[in-house]
């Protein structure tokens, strides 16, 4: 009767045994289920950070070629604004010139208009 016990301890042991084992194999597919799950995450947050870094890459290109082009129209400009200035200035300078002629011009036309009538008069 004792060996019949030890049988069954035995017997209700490696059923035991086997649920435990059971347990273990169910509890490690979702061990590595939740696994796969977390490295497809992983995966598809280190696609973002690539894809992050790609596009800060090419903004920073961007602003780069933007701020390359802003100093290239500020160059234009400033030499733009130069012309601008000397052609005012030489404006000026040749309307002064224009003026001191005309005025000279009708000096000698007010001197020559005497000399004409008088002209006209002798003939």
């Amino acid at each position: 009767e004792e060996l019949t016990q030890i049988d069954h301890l035995a017997q209700c042991m490696e059923l035991d045994k086997e649920r435990v084992l059971e347990n273990v194999d169910i509890e490690l597919k979702k061990a590595k289920k939740e696994i796969r799950r977390k490295d497809k995450i992983i995966e598809d947050l280190e696609d973002i950070v690539t894809q992050t870094r790609r596009e800060q890459s090419e903004g920073e290109f961007e602003r780069n070629r933007f701020s390359n082009q802003l100093v290239e129209l500020k160059q234009q400009n400033e030499k733009m604004e130069a012309l601008v200035n000397f052609l005012e200035d030489d404006k000026t300078r040749l309307q002064k010139k224009v003026e001191t002629m005309m005025a000279a011009g009708r000096k000698r036309f007010a001197v020559r208009v005497p000399v004409a009538e008088t002209r006209v008069m002798f003939v």
